[in-house]
């Protein structure tokens, strides 16, 4: 199949000045190369059914509406189906094989505007999602000149979300899956979501098979070096609600590393 990205929207172009006082252009990354095995469906889980729209549907219009362009859709399960139902406005990144999310984030790097200054990584199937998450997320990137950004989220039941580790001065220090989690790690409430807001070029920069998860860990481990203490994984003020997966509601917290 052809993968040409589609023409480069001209609405809708987020554009603030950083803390420097230049131009930000920003962009997004969706991941929509599912299977839906979970969900009992043999379409892609990007366009299973949630009343009468595409899942992915959601997430693209909260990114639109929070004035993003272009974004690139990673397809890969009927990648073919997906864009049909999608549509031309977006950009089309192929993943062949699913190899994980750091291997459909690189499948897209090429996809980057070459002025790009941030990007917005967000999983395809969390319809609740509004554009405040992405404005806020974008915001606090231009802020803190932060490597990354990433949205957790405080959950009465954490099971099946990797957990935002700390030390005792409250630093993000990294984030553990749930399988790998000790028995004490697995009692944290503060989980990952999967939203984040990298530097174009630290993103650009991130090594192969490297998911976002893993380059938000590299980032927070070198901004809690005691060179560089003040950005220490910082955790910015409550928010309000997240939406995870369409299912679980959370008080929702950012972070940056």
């Amino acid at each position: 199949m052809s993968m040409r990205p589609a023409s480069l929207p001209t609405h809708g172009y987020n554009s603030p000045r950083g803390s420097g006082g230049n131009r930000s252009m920003l962009t997004a990354i969706v991941m929509a190369a599912g299977k839906g095995t979970r969900m009992k469906s043999e379409r892609p889980k990007a366009i299973t059914p949630l009343l009468g729209q595409p899942l992915t549907r959601y997430v693209l219009q909260a990114l639109e509406a929070a004035g993003v362009a272009p974004i690139i859709v990673v397809v890969g399960h009927g990648a073919d189906e997906v864009q049909r139902a999608l549509g031309e406005q977006y950009r089309y990144a192929l993943q062949a094989e699913q190899l994980g999310t750091g291997h459909a984030v690189m499948q897209a790097v090429p996809y980057l505007p070459a002025e790009a200054t941030h990007v917005l990584i967000a999983a395809g199937d969390s319809p609740l999602v509004t554009p405040e998450v992405f404005r806020a997320l974008h915001e606090t990137a231009l802020q803190t000149d932060a490597a990354c950004v990433l949205a957790t989220a405080i959950l009465d039941d954490p099971t099946g979300y990797g957990r935002i580790l700390r030390d005792a001065a409250g630093n993000v220090v990294g984030i553990v899956e749930e399988k790998d989690a000790a028995p004490d790690q697995k009692a944290i409430r503060e989980v990952c979501t999967s939203f984040y807001c990298f530097r174009a070029a630290a993103r650009r920069a991130a090594r192969p098979h490297e998911s976002s998860r893993t380059k938000c860990r590299r980032a927070a481990r070198r901004a809690a070096a005691p060179e560089q203490p003040e950005r220490a994984g910082r955790i910015l003020p409550d928010r309000h609600d997240w939406r995870l997966g369409g299912k679980r509601r959370a008080r929702g917290r950012l972070a940056v590393a």
